[in-house]
């Protein structure tokens, strides 16, 4: 079979790149290096010197036994596998680099996977590979089998065009792994943002918004505070506070030396019903190696916090319970205060006696550890933001 590989490596190196943003690159690479050299046997090798588990191969073409033959292969030190990692990453190497000399009836050299291809017919004993993929304990390695007879056919169209698919491949998993970094750092960091109480919308210098945690969703969704645009832009829902608001952007855009303001937010009856932090967290063109590569409106990042301030400080008196060990009288007493009713007002409302509530609020006292009113309803403060992440 003829193999013409300029006429395939166009779309080869296209569905590679797409295979490494989008899909499976090594799945991809088997099936774009077939269409490129087809009528050869593909062996892709990927190897850990540290977790076993992480050793397979991947092969179109050949025994249906191949994997089989190098899973009892691979752990042997003096095996066709563990010779790969005396190669150089990107070097091409042939069956003479991995087998030296051999005749015929010198079979005892090779391990299981040599002989189940010698023992195709036509033998495939003929081999191009290089290492494409090499970082930390883990390699891939591409490989080409064919038989003896097509050597001399192949040589010339192999020596071009297998070089140029060592580096393309080469190339694709590095996007992929780069890939795979960005969506895990994606996910931490949406992780990280969700472990937060309050609600945090992170921007850039455009007020084009880049991440929200949950709580921010919320807030955005109820549509009494702030607003995101069809564009992605940030907007306060009152137009004075959405102008102080991107004064206050500019304003620590421009001085590296303030990186934190804090602004009230009003409703619509002029009274502030949220506290909105706003931190400078990543200066892109100062922080840059290559300060050309970063566009002037994503250089710096931005993170909003916002306190609401008409949401109840809430705590659950199994909360409580579990903490302090408080009955369900005495948890009562602990969030009525912490919502800020006095002494008088729930002795009224519970129709008993302040003295009887002032001895249940000493028996709080004593468990929670604190010796005046205003220490416990700072406790409770405290723990209520705490709780409210959980």
């Amino acid at each position: 079979m003829r193999i013409d590989s300029d006429a395939h490596q166009g779309d080869c190196v296209e569905d590679l790149f797409m295979a490494a943003l989008e899909g499976d690159v090594l799945k991809a690479a088997i099936q774009q290096i077939s269409k490129a050299f087809p009528g050869l046997v593909i062996l892709l090798v990927c190897q850990d010197s540290v977790h076993q588990a992480n050793n397979f191969l991947i092969h179109a073409g050949g025994p249906r036994n191949l994997q089989n033959a190098f899973r009892s292969e691979v752990h042997r030190r003096e095996a066709w596998p563990a010779r790969l990692w005396e190669l150089e990453l990107g070097e091409i190497y042939s069956d003479a680099d991995l087998f030296g000399a051999r005749n015929g009836d010198a079979q005892d050299v090779l391990g299981p996977v040599a002989r189940a291809l010698a023992r195709e017919s036509p033998p495939l004993d003929c081999i191009i590979g290089a290492i494409v993929s090499r970082a930390a304990s883990r390699q891939i390695a591409i490989e080409l089998r064919y038989p003896k007879f097509r050597e001399a056919a192949l040589r010339p169209v192999l020596r071009d065009a297998f070089p140029r698919l060592v580096r393309q491949l080469g190339v694709a998993l590095r996007i992929a792994a780069a890939g795979q970094h960005a969506t895990e750092t994606n996910m931490l960091v949406d992780s990280l943002l969700d472990l937060i109480s309050l609600p945090v919308v992170l921007f850039d210098a455009n007020l084009r918004v880049r991440r929200v945690n949950a709580r921010a969703r919320a807030v955005i969704s109820a549509g009494t505070l702030i607003a995101v645009a069809p564009d992605h832009t940030l907007h306060l829902l009152d137009p004075e506070n959405d102008l102080a608001f991107s004064a206050e952007v500019s304003k620590l855009q421009g001085n590296l030396r303030q990186r934190a303001a804090v602004m009230l937010a009003s409703g619509a009856d002029s009274r502030p019903n949220g506290i909105l932090s706003i931190a400078r967290i990543h200066d892109g063109l100062a922080t840059s190696k290559n300060p050309a590569l970063v566009s002037p409106d994503e250089g710096t990042l931005f993170a909003l916090v916002i306190e609401d301030l008409r949401r109840p400080v809430e705590l659950e008196s199994e909360t409580l319970w579990r903490i302090f060990k408080l009955s369900p009288k005495e948890a009562e007493l602990a969030m009525s205060l912490l919502a800020g009713e006095s002494i008088g007002a729930l002795a009224q409302r519970r129709c008993i006696s302040k003295e009887t509530l002032r001895n249940q609020l000493a028996v709080v006292m004593r468990k929670t550890s604190t010796s005046r009113q205003q220490e416990l309803v700072g406790l409770l403060t405290r723990l209520a933001f705490v709780n409210t992440s959980l």
